[in-house]
């Protein structure tokens, strides 16, 4: 584990590659933790349009130890706020809780990125649930000018399809693809962990260390096929 100083931040790198930055701000007794993937929708190949987007909304959806509703509940429960984004080139899992449950956000954020459930069942209603914002984007003149705009400004880039995928892609998208997708991406060299706010900086970077040193730098998580 090597750390170095930038400026007010610390950032380290854990044994197995992900990176952990780190900034003390006393101000208030909260604490905001993400873990930003470096992988988005212009990493995906033609029948995998929508996979990032996809698995962001999966990973609430229930984990090996928690079922589906149960993370959201503890952290709204613990006083906090958690949610997520996808974008071309990254996914972002974000939470913000009082600086009293740093340990508990970590414990929850790692346990959603290490051992999704992906169930079928749920995967399917997600998958229409992203559909419906497919076409809600249609009935937002800006969002659709944007998605436009990206597909003339770059013809041959993958930065020319939708983040949220097309009608076809995400109806003939199965269980394996997904999975096969987050095995691939979802691994500790491809992770930047970032903790900010009401903290010791020494005590997080070790909480941190517990809770993704284990993360494998090649995904092997034993999903059920």
């Amino acid at each position: 584990m090597k750390s170095e100083r930038i400026g007010s931040v610390t950032r380290t790198r854990l044994n197995n590659g992900l990176t952990v930055l780190v900034k003390e701000i006393k101000k208030f007794p909260v604490v905001a933790v993400q873990v930003w993937i470096d992988v988005g929708s212009a990493d995906e190949q033609s029948t995998q349009r929508g996979v990032s987007h996809l698995i962001e909304h999966m990973l609430f959806k229930g984990t090996k130890k928690r079922a589906v509703g149960e993370l959201a509940g503890i952290i709204e429960e613990s006083g906090g706020d958690i949610n997520a984004w996808t974008s071309l080139d990254h996914t972002v899992y974000h939470l913000v809780l009082p600086s009293n449950r740093l340990s508990l956000g970590l414990e929850l954020l790692a346990d959603v990125l290490r051992n999704p459930s992906f169930d079928a069942g749920e995967l399917e209603r997600e998958k229409m649930v992203v559909l419906e914002e497919i076409k809600r984007t249609r009935d937002h003149p800006e969002r659709w000018i944007g998605d436009l705009v990206f597909e003339v400004a770059y013809p041959k880039h993958p930065y020319r399809y939708s983040i949220l995928g097309t009608e076809k892609s995400l109806r003939n998208m199965d269980r394996k693809v997904v999975v096969d997708f987050f095995k691939r991406n979802y691994c500790a060299d491809r992770m930047t962990l970032v903790m900010a706010g009401d903290l010791d900086q020494d005590k997080a970077l070790k909480k941190a260390a517990g809770w993704f040193g284990g993360v494998p730098s090649n995904h092997t998580l034993l999903l059920k096929p």
